[in-house]
């Protein structure tokens, strides 16, 4: 397919944008961005209800999903744990650390988790001593729909071309 312009020039001062190549620094980054462009389009075309594109919503969605899967392999990193100021546990997520992590409002962050609780993408446990916060981790439903399935995605994002 040829593009419909020959040069592309900038606006404001008419300077010439000649097509971005790969350079050293990153390597094969032209087939990056279209891989996160075709996923990003595979998601957005999933009905709302869908559980991936739930999660997706927001960056605070991809972070309390990624916390409570982290959470279940009993693997939260350093990082995400260093924020509370007790000893976190490895294999619980608090809401005090959501908030801490995510940029919402505390009661938008608390809505989302709640939301996943009630779906059942989250599931609640009982909180360590001396916290009085909500704890989950993450469900099997949650588990089960970000398990790499290369044939699933594969097979999705190959039909993105022949639309």
């Amino acid at each position: 397919m040829k593009p419909l312009i020959k040069k592309v020039y900038r606006l404001r001062d008419h300077v010439y944008l000649r097509p971005w190549e790969d350079r050293g620094d990153t390597p094969d980054y032209k087939a990056w961005a279209l891989g996160r462009l075709s996923w990003c389009i595979y998601v957005n075309r999933k009905p709302y209800s869908h559980i991936r594109r739930y999660w997706n919503q927001t960056l605070d969605h991809r972070i309390i999903a990624l916390l409570a899967i982290n959470a279940r392999f009993e693997h939260l990193p350093d990082f995400a744990t260093s924020v509370c100021k007790r000893d976190q546990l490895l294999n619980v997520v608090t809401t005090a650390m959501v908030q801490k992590l995510c940029s919402g409002g505390k009661d938008t962050l608390l809505k989302i988790v709640k939301i996943g609780i009630e779906s059942g993408d989250l599931c609640q446990v009982a909180p360590p001593p001396g916290y009085r916060g909500l704890c989950f981790t993450g469900g099997k439903k949650l588990m089960e729909a970000f398990a790499i399935n290369q044939e699933l995605d594969a097979e999705g994002i190959n039909s993105l071309s022949q639309d």
